[in-house]
C-alpha cells in the first residue's frame, strides 16, 4: 500500500494487532513467525516513519472497540482461520455514539466473508490486489459505506447466536 499509492504514507496509520499464541504452558508458539513479524515491522517503519504500529498483545474488549469506532477500514488477513468474532465486533461498535462506519475488507479464506454484506473479499497471498482493495475501501464514498454498514449492522442483529441455534 505505501509503496504503491504514496499518498497513504502522511495520511494514514497503519495498525497491526497480533496476538500471540501460547501453550498450556505459557510458553510462546511460533517464535520464528513472531520474529519474522517484527522484522518486517521494523523494514517498513524504516522506508515509511510512523506509518505502521504494531500492537503484540491481546487486546481486552474495551479498547479493541475503542479501535475499531476510529478506524476507516478493518482488515482481517486470515488465511487458515475458524470463525471469527472480530468482523462482528467491528460492525456492532461502530454502532455507539459517533464512530465511524468503516469497511469491512476480508480474506476470501475467513468464514465469514461470504455472509457479511458489503464485505470485500481479496486473496491474501496476492500484495498488489491487497493494496489495491485498501484504497478502494479508503475511497468509498461515505453514502456508500453508510448503506453497507446499515445492511450490515442488520444482518448482525438479525443472525444472532440464538437464531443460529433455532434454525440448527
Amino acid at each position: 500500500l505505501l509503496h504503491n499509492f504514496p499518498v497513504y504514507r502522511t495520511t494514514s496509520l497503519l495498525v497491526q494487532v497480533a496476538i500471540p499464541l501460547h501453550d498450556s504452558l505459557g510458553n510462546v508458539l511460533h517464535r520464528d513467525y513472531v520474529e519474522q513479524v517484527h522484522s518486517l515491522r521494523d523494514e517498513i517503519d524504516a522506508l515509511y516513519p510512523g506509518c505502521l504500529q504494531l500492537i503484540h498483545e491481546k487486546m481486552a474488549f474495551t479498547p479493541r472497540c475503542a479501535l475499531f469506532s476510529v478506524s476507516d477500514v478493518l482488515i482481517n488477513s486470515a488465511v487458515r482461520h475458524g470463525l471469527s468474532l472480530v468482523p462482528f465486533e467491528y460492525v456492532l461498535a461502530s454502532e455507539v455514539g459517533e464512530s465511524k462506519k468503516g469497511s469491512l475488507l476480508l480474506s476470501e479464506f475467513a468464514a465469514c466473508s461470504r455472509v457479511i454484506p458489503g464485505a470485500m473479499r481479496f486473496s491474501p497471498w496476492k500484495d498488489e490486489d491487497v493494496s489495491k482493495a485498501i484504497v478502494k475501501c479508503l475511497r468509498q464514498p461515505h453514502h456508500e459505506r453508510r448503506y453497507w454498514h446499515e445492511q450490515q449492522t442488520a444482518w448482525c442483529k438479525n443472525n444472532t447466536v440464538l437464531r443460529w441455534a433455532e434454525n440448527i
